[in-house]
């Protein structure tokens, strides 16, 4: 056979593959792309694969605890048997610094460069911190993917 002939069957055979792959939605096997999210102002990966469950979001919800009043946005992703949630919290007035986050408890850790208290509550793996006066916790099934969602 004729190696134009060969080199050309082997392009449209590639072409071919690739197009099924997006069709029929076999990305997230390949690993896909990670995408940027913006939570009340700040930036959150979420890793190829994950899938946000709208059923779980919340925007500009407000509430209170005690006398402290608060606004809240939040978001589930989910990947198997792997679910993560991102909450961000405006306490108004009253700003969120890494001391306060230090008091609600947990161990200081490092995470992706970014320092807040980790905790484990009931199988729950839990990183919070402090970022522009608000206050963002991280919860997942499964301790090792919370990194994957932080940019520094």
């Amino acid at each position: 056979m004729n190696k134009k002939i060969l080199a050309l069957l082997t392009l449209l055979v590639l072409a071919a593959s690739v197009s099924a792959v997006s069709a029929f939605g076999f990305e997230d096997l390949l690993g896909g792309e990670n995408e940027t999210v913006t939570i009340d102002g700040i930036d959150f990966n979420i890793p190829a694969g994950f899938k946000e469950d709208a059923n779980y979001s919340a925007e500009d919800e407000k509430t209170s605890v005690g006398s402290i009043s608060y606004t809240f946005d939040q978001k589930l992703y989910e990947k198997g048997s792997t679910a993560v949630s991102i909450l961000v919290a405006d306490y108004g007035e009253n700003k969120v610094t890494d001391e306060i986050v230090g008091s609600i408890g947990g161990e200081k850790a490092t995470l992706n460069g970014i320092d807040g208290y980790s905790s484990k509550e009931n199988d729950i793996y839990i990183f919070s911190y402090a970022k522009n006066d608000k206050l963002v916790t991280i919860t997942s099934t499964d301790e090792k993917v919370i990194g994957d969602f932080l940019i520094a």
